[in-house]
């Protein structure tokens, strides 16, 4: 069931204009319902293949896109505004790097190999778990 998009007007004095609940937040100007926007990332947390969000919910591949690089974005933003260093004097942290596929024609030497790249980073702190 999907939520239908509200489009009420807030409360207002009488020395403001009645404006949208939608204005000025990222939900302005978009023809999605707001149930459909507030699915969009959790559907992305969860994992879900594009084209199945697609299939779901019943949207163009273009919308599909240009939601998805927009919930990247801030997602990428929270992260990098939010970014706290580990490490320091008497902390240890221990970085592992692989990667994980095959080589194309079981040929070549080990950068032409295609794959997933996983980094693993670990920091021994009891009072905080990463």
């Amino acid at each position: 069931m999907a939520i239908p998009g509200f489009a009420g007007n807030l409360p207002t004095t009488k020395f403001m204009a009645p404006r949208k609940i939608r204005c000025g937040s990222w939900f302005t100007c978009n023809k999605l319902k707001l149930g459909e926007i507030f699915m969009l990332p959790f559907q992305i947390i969860l994992g879900s293949a594009a084209s199945e969000i697609g299939q779901t919910y019943h949207f163009s591949s273009a919308t599909l896109a240009d939601w998805l690089q927009f919930i990247n974005e801030v997602i990428l933003n929270y992260i990098e505004n939010n970014f706290e260093k580990i490490g320091g004097t008497g902390k240890i942290v221990e970085v592992d790097e692989s990667k994980f596929g095959k080589r194309k024609y079981h040929r070549g030497q080990e950068e032409a190999l295609e794959g997933r790249l996983v980094l693993v980073v670990w920091k021994e702190d009891p009072e905080r778990y990463l």
